[in-house]
């Protein structure tokens, strides 16, 4: 027989996609408030306010701010990696992942301002931050794989110029893509995400060999 408090207990409980629903959201939030006003303007405060969750709600699921900022991270490469893995299931080979990893280094789900502001602003307060930047370096290694296991499929299929390891083409590519999204970002040289992509292109088809049409 239900005891006096069963049917408040069942009003008031969370399922679970309702508890991942409300992290998500407040992930989300974090994200927004780190893109537009950097990681030192990702307060609690800022974010109850973007989130509609209360401080309280979220130092529940979160704990401190800095847990907050690693796991809206975390969140974000993770959806980088299914986003990803989507993309590289419906290609055939290794050269056309290659260009379609280059095309979704710049035009991803998330327009290109979004997306990089928020890494951006992070690369930026991780360099003060020895943690947090224990935490995005980790975070970012799977970005990493994304270029390396693609360039190890190619290399072994004699499919690119072999004048330097994966590793190091991986590691080449990389640096382009955040220098460039650092000017396009800011606009330096009048740079656009179209001229970034343009560059990716031209640089990819120098270093491996291959043309690629952006």
């Amino acid at each position: 027989m239900p005891g006096p408090d069963d049917d408040g207990r069942r009003r008031y409980a969370v399922s679970a996609t309702q508890i991942d629903t409300r992290r998500r959201t407040i992930l989300e939030a974090a994200a927004q408030v780190i893109a537009g006003s950097g990681e030192a303007g990702c307060t609690l405060s800022a974010v109850s306010k973007a989130s509609g969750c209360s401080v309280g709600m979220i130092q529940h699921h979160f704990g401190t701010r800095s847990e907050l900022i690693v796991a809206a991270a975390r969140q974000r490469i993770h959806e980088s990696e299914q986003e990803w893995l989507a993309i590289s299931r419906a290609e055939t080979g290794p050269m056309e992942r290659i260009r379609r990893l280059l095309v979704f280094a710049v035009h991803g789900e998330r327009p290109f301002a979004e997306a990089w502001s928020f890494w951006l602003e992070l690369y930026a307060a991780a360099r003060r931050d020895a943690l947090l930047r224990q935490e995005i370096n980790t975070a970012l290694e799977v970005w990493r794989r994304f270029f390396l296991d693609v360039l190890e499929e190619a290399h072994a299929a004699g499919l690119v110029r072999a004048t330097r390891p994966a590793d190091r083409q991986a590691q080449l590519l990389l640096a382009l893509v955040d220098g460039l999204a650092l000017q396009a970002a800011n606009e330096t040289y009048g740079l656009t995400g179209d001229d970034m992509l343009a560059l990716l292109v031209d640089a990819a088809s120098d270093l491996l060999g291959h043309g690629f049409d952006s």
